[in-house]
């Protein structure tokens, strides 16, 4: 199964969160601006730079954040 956007969003905010960064410091240390980062993680239409963003913050790959949501959709359903 694809991922949805929404799906992908809440892992992104999990890994975050896991990580101990917030979307603040992730704002701050990427230029994005944080009313958008919110925005976007919460409405789940993230682009590829905010991805990518959160996967180096993180320090994980953006395929297996892809992946981690791709095992989670698959157990909820």
């Amino acid at each position: 199964m694809t991922p949805t956007a929404v799906e992908l969003s809440a892992t992104l905010r999990r890994a975050l969160r896991e990580a101990g960064v917030s979307q603040r410091e992730l704002s701050e240390r990427f230029g994005i601006p944080l009313t958008t980062l919110n925005r976007h993680l919460s409405r789940g239409v993230v682009s590829w730079d905010e991805i990518r963003a959160v996967s180096i913050a993180t320090n994980r790959s953006a395929a297996s954040l892809v992946a981690e949501t791709s095992e989670q959709q698959e157990v909820a359903a």
